[in-house]
Order: structure tokens, then sequence, then C-alpha cells
């Protein structure tokens, strides 16, 4: 290891923090390192802070060869104890423009150990530096001067720069990270850094052996488990299975696993039933039931309408099974319509708001999703929003509409409801009121939601609510995708292994294309590019596979739909973010996606200081800018620019996972299922898959693929108390 002095030249490449720079030794140091001959300067790279040129850096580094090329990896970054005019000066100057940073120098000339010292600092003062960016500022004087310090501080735990960051992020204060991480170095690894339990358990054994047998290490261990049985879906787990994860992590602090079950006020624990869960989300699960129920029990408005006109929807006579939800919907507050592909869920959806408006009845349309809300609007010609804007969510304030504030609406009409989970379900219950009547529209055969909970199977299960169930498919013959749904929705076998090519439906709908794993991508680029020329946009066509690893996942995909859509030329601008060991290239006018919710983006083309906006998981934009260090993104009127540092938050969207595609629709679907996804899919992600196409879809696979995952079906049941709670069983 050495330790040297120098300045950044430039940023070679960033993904979230990991960073390269090239770097310039001072002149004592030359002789110690190996240093391009071209340029006179070395490569670093590392989990750093964003690092800046004029300001002087010291650094520790191992030697490594990367490639063909000389590179040094970054151990240590050391702070800058002395922060004196000279180097707040330059720092400001390279981050800001010019005249910004005149301007902030003018009126706040110490503003770095201000920053520092948290001293508060007046932006009315300043002209041209509003609350946006003196926040940024805030944030990368922290980074540099005080995070840096305390991973060198705390360098015994194995903390990382990622790690410090998630810790600011969380207490927003440099003497509460130190006094929390004294305290309990536990939480502040395992619950606010989601570092798992072993890593974490490694690094404070080093520091604090004495803690094997403490009930700090007990509490961290037993928080752990719950979590992730709870990301498996679950919101409860049995006791003798808690203890048995627990002996494989922590059998050292055995003595104290019975108090903190029992005496832990964090802990839920049923003594009869012998279930664990973690308090907040016991008490979520129950305020659902309990509103459930009282939207059961309340003696609402009757509507005494003749819903039986509205039998037709745009000139097509709809059946009694799909007229039923009107009658539930005039008598019963809360209501369910459920129903399989091809049903006809649509046209009641259709038949009940043409009843609604014609007797002026209000009513609200949303989905758990984005993409969700656009089919919503696009099937029932009416306006749809998501859950969130629905209820007027605000990153500062949370949900506008609430158990205070509740939706000014006659009915609540929410569709996808499978993809809700028990937390939204009870953000989403607290804004009815108890004269608003709800109905909950979704598909039986759906895949659950990605978080915890199983809202929609334990309603429907618990046979507790009014229910519209749809069972006659329409267009079973006619239609190729009605046809092949249903048939992959009970396991039945419907492909030939004789034919290379196979169609379904008098409209040819469902299109098979039995072909070898290897001519898989070929296949995708000749589909797409025929559709292209056929007048279909890259809107119209979703390409869906089960993963996103590998030769057939959706990184690969994107950037082979990305070469043929957008490809590079001599004055393309683009930026590449790694994503493990592979790349992802971001280009003007490329079809992206959000994939992490962000609570507090910030909306560029805001025109006050109140510029703070979420994104969601699955909201998909245009890239509308791209520069050395920035990509900025149009998200349907939100302008959101994203740093190098931020590009982990986006992928590009021409090609989407069947879990991702859930709640979506498009003109087109490429279907693609090589025996490289053998093993991970089953007939419910073939069901979703084939349910998203609105026109057509082509499936590129083989026979014996698509006949293993027709025997194999996902398990609906998971640990929650919800359908035991409606039916007020013993939990």
């Amino acid at each position: 290891m050495i330790t040297i002095e120098g300045y950044i030249s430039k940023q070679i490449y960033a993904n979230g923090d990991y960073k390269i720079y090239s770097f310039f030794p001072l002149a004592k140091y030359i002789d110690t390192v190996k240093l391009d001959p071209r340029y006179g300067n070395m490569s670093i790279s590392g989990s750093m802070p964003d690092m800046y040129e004029e300001v002087l850096y010291k650094i520790d580094l191992e030697y490594s060869k990367k490639g063909k090329y000389d590179n040094y990896d970054v151990t240590k970054i050391y702070s800058t104890n002395k922060i004196d005019a000279n180097i707040t000066n330059k720092f400001l100057y390279s981050i800001l423009t010019d005249t910004q940073a005149e301007e902030l120098l003018k009126h706040y000339p110490d503003i770095v150990n201000m920053i520092i010292k948290n001293k508060p600092i007046d932006t009315k003062k300043l002209h041209g530096i509003k609350d946006k960016t003196m926040n940024i500022i805030k944030r990368k004087v922290v980074e540099n001067f005080k995070l840096v310090e305390l991973v060198e501080e705390y360098s015994e735990y194995g903390m990382t720069f990622t790690m410090m960051k998630n810790l600011y992020e969380a207490y927003s204060s440099v003497d509460m990270i130190k006094e929390k991480m004294e305290a309990d170095p536990y939480t502040c690894l395992c619950k606010l850094n989601r570092v798992g339990f072993k890593t974490a358990d490694k690094f404070i054994m080093n520091k604090f052996p004495q803690k094997i047998n403490s009930i700090m290490r007990a509490t961290a261990c037993i928080d752990f488990i719950l979590n992730d049985n709870e990301n498996n879906g679950n919101t409860w787990i049995s006791l003798v299975e808690l203890y048995r994860q627990f002996k494989e992590l922590a059998p050292e602090a055995n003595t104290h696993f019975n108090d903190v079950i029992s005496r832990n006020d964090e802990i839920y624990f049923n003594n009869e039933t012998k279930r664990v869960a973690n308090l907040r989300t016991y008490i979520c699960e129950k305020e659902v039931c309990n509103k459930i129920l009282a939207f059961k029990s309340i003696v609402g408005k009757s509507y005494d309408f003749d819903y039986r006109k509205y039998n037709e929807v745009e000139g097509c006579p709809i059946t009694e099974e799909q007229t039923e939800i009107l009658r539930n919907v005039c008598n019963d507050n809360l209501n369910l319509l459920v129903g399989y592909g091809g049903t006809g869920k649509t046209f009641s959806t259709k038949a009940l708001i043409n009843m609604l408006d014609d007797n002026m009845i209000t009513y609200i349309l949303m989905s758990p999703t984005g993409k969700a809300s656009k089919v919503l609007a696009r099937n029932s010609g009416r306006s749809a929003s998501t859950i969130h804007r629905g209820l007027a969510y605000n990153p500062k304030e949370g949900f506008k509409y609430n158990e205070n504030n509740k939706l000014p609406y006659d009915i609540v009409i929410i569709d996808e409801y499978s993809m809700i989970d028990i937390f939204l379900m009870r953000d989403l219950l607290r804004a009815v009121g108890g004269e608003t009547k709800i109905v909950f529209i979704g598909d039986p055969a759906q895949i659950p939601s990605v978080s915890m909970g199983n809202v929609a199977f334990d309603m429907l299960q618990s046979k507790q609510l009014t229910t519209a169930s749809l069972t006659k498919v329409f267009r079973y013959g006619e239609g190729g995708l009605s046809y092949v749904a249903t048939k992959v929705r009970n396991g039945e076998r419907y492909l030939d292994d004789s034919k290379a090519i196979q169609t379904y439906g008098s409209k040819k709908d469902y299109t098979f294309v039995n072909t070898p794993q290897d001519n898989t991508i070929k296949c995708v680029q000749s589909l797409y590019l025929n559709l292209l020329k056929k007048g279909a946009t890259i809107d119209d066509i979703m390409v869906l596979t089960a993963m996103n690893k590998g030769e057939y996942g959706t990184n690969k995909i994107n950037a082979i739909i990305q070469e043929l859509v957008n490809p590079k030329t001599k004055d393309t601008k683009e930026v590449i973010a790694k994503r493990m060991s592979e790349e992802m290239i971001f280009r003007l006018n490329d079809k992206v996606m959000q994939i992490k919710n962000n609570y507090k983006a910030i909306d560029i083309n805001a025109k006050d200081d109140d510029n703070e906006v979420s994104v969601f998981n699955g909201d998909t934009g245009i890239i509308i800018k791209v520069d050395k260090d920035t990509v900025t993104v149009n998200f349907e009127g939100k302008i959101i620019e994203y740093e190098r540092g931020d590009l982990d938050q986006l992928n590009l969207a021409y090609a989407l996972t069947i879990h991702k595609s859930q709640g979506s629709a498009s003109k087109y679907v490429l279907l693609v299922t090589p025996k490289a996804h053998k093993f991970f899919l089953d007939r419910n992600l073939l069901y979703v898959a084939v349910t998203r196409a609105e026109d057509s879809l082509y499936h590129i696979g083989t026979v014996d693929v698509v006949d293993c995952a027709l025997v194999k079906s996902q398990n609906f049941n998971r640990n929650t108390f919800l359908q035991e709670m409606l039916t007020e069983k013993q939990i």
C-alpha cells in the first residue's frame, strides 16, 4: 500500500459511488507510482465521493492491473483537516459557475466551514443561488469534507463511503452518526445500511468481540430475519423457523432469543399460534382488515339505478355476469370485480362508468403503477392516475388525502389491485370516507405484489366480500391470445413440437416461433425491425424476458435494440454506466425506466423552489439531454436530471422482465423464453406475458421450455394475517 497526494484531472467512469478518475500525483510521488507515459497521470478507482479539480487529495492506494492497463484501487481517502480560504475557493469554483461562486463567497466567505458546523445560511441574500442549488452545495461539501473523515474514523468496521452516505441520509448530522455508531453499530450497519447480518457481524466482532453474547446482537439478528422474510412477501414467520435461522447466524447470543421475542416493543408475538412479525407490519395488516370490514358493514348510499339498461357497450351486448358489478355497486360499499384475461373486465368497467356518468356520480380511476394507469385510461376512455398521484403524494408531507382529508368522490375504482402491497392498501383505505364506495378490479391469476402482503388473494379467498366473477372467455376460438392465455392459465399443453411456426386465432394474433436458443437474438432483431417497417413505434413494442442478466436477459436485449433504433454516430453523446459485469449505455432519445422509487427527485423544470417530486419504480421516460456528467429524462413533463452517480436508478426500457411488465400493455409483444430460462419460468409468468399484448404476440423459444413451464405453478400462498383476520379466525 502507498499513500500519495495529488489532484484529479477528470472523471473517467461512474456507477453509483464507484468511480474511476485520472489522477496527477505531486512531483515528490512520481517515482512511487506507475504513470501513463502518454499523459503523465495514473488511474484510480473505488468507492469515492465526487472529486474535483484543483482540490488536493491525500489517498491510500493498492496497485492492481485492469486488463493491460495499470490501475490503483483507493482504500482510503483522508479528510482535509484545515479548510482554509484557498481550499474553500477552489472547491466552490469547481462545483459552481464563476458567477455563483463569486456571489456565494461575497456573502459567506467561510461557507464550507459553516455547512460542516450546521450554521444557518440565508439564501434570500444570494442572487442566482436558491434552495435547490444550496442543497446540492451542502451535499457535496459534507461528502467531501466530513463523510470521508468518518470513513477514515470507522475503517475498523469495514465502512465504505456508500455506507456513510446512507447513515448521513438517515441522521443528517455527522455528530449524530458518531453517537449512533458508538451506541449501536448493528442498527447503523444492518437496519440503515442494509448490510447483511453476517457481514456486519464480522465487522462489529472485530471491534467489539465482547458483544458476541449481547442482546444488541440478538436483536439485530432477529430484525434481519424478519425483514428478509418480508422481502419474500410474507408478513409473519413461525417461531420454529425464526429460531432455526437465528441459530445459524448468531448461536452465541442464543440466551437472549426469548427475551427479544417477548420484550421487544417492535416485535409482535402470538404465544398461541407461535407466529412472529414486525409489530408495524402486524398493525398495518390489522388496520387494513378493520377498514375493509368497516366498509362492508356500513350501510352506505344505495343507488336506485336501472342498471340493466347499461347492458350494451359500444354497440355490443354484455352478459349477465358482466352486469353483476353494476348491481353490486348500487347496493354495496366495497366490491370486487375479478376475471381472467379475455373475460370482459374492460367492458364491465365501461358499463359501470356509463352508469355513473349518466347519474352524475363522481369517481376516480387509479392503478398501482404508471403503466397500469395508462392502460386503464386507454381502455376506459377516462383519465386515470397512479394511486400515489390520486392520493396527491408529496415527498415532504406524505399523502394529501388521508384519514383526516378524505378523497372527494362518490366512488373509488382501483384496477390491477393484485399489485398493491399491504402498506399502500392501508394508505388508500385511510383516504376513503365511509360514504364512498370502492371497486377493486383484478385478475386472480396474476402474480402477487413484489412487496410484502398478499392483499388481493387474501381478500378474494376470504369469501367475505361482495364479488362479481367473470368466467366466460370471449373470442376463445377466434382470438389466439385468449385461447393461449386460457391454456397457459390451466397448465394445458397447446404447442406442436413438429412445427417451426405456429399461429392461433383467426386473426393470427399469437405466433410461436420454434427456434434454437442461439438463434433467439437474431429472431428478436428481425421481428422488431419488421414491426418498425410496418409503422410501429418503439412505444408500440414490448420485449419480455424472465431475467435481467445473461445472454437473453433485458440488459443484453436492450443494448441490441438500442443499436437498432438509436445507434451511435460520430456526433452521439452518451454516458456509460456499469451494472455488475455489464455496461449500460444511455443516449439522447433513448427510452428509459426508473427502477427505484425516488421520493426526492428534483424537477429542474419547476418554476419555483418547490421542485421536489417523486419518480416511481416502473415510470418510463425519454432522455432529452446528455452532457458530460448528466443525463436528463422527461417523465411526462417532469424533467429529472441524473448525475453519473445516480444512473443506477435507470435502465433502458426497450425490453422488460415479465415481472416488471405486470399491469402494463403494448400493441405488440415479443416474448423470449430460451432454454437458459427454463428453470425460472412457470405458467404464471407465461400467463402474465401473454396477457400483455393488445394486438399481437410473437413468442420466440422452444416447445420443451414452454411445456416445462406449463407444469410448474407459483404458490400464491404467503404467510400473511389478512385472510384469517377477515374471517375473524384466531390469529
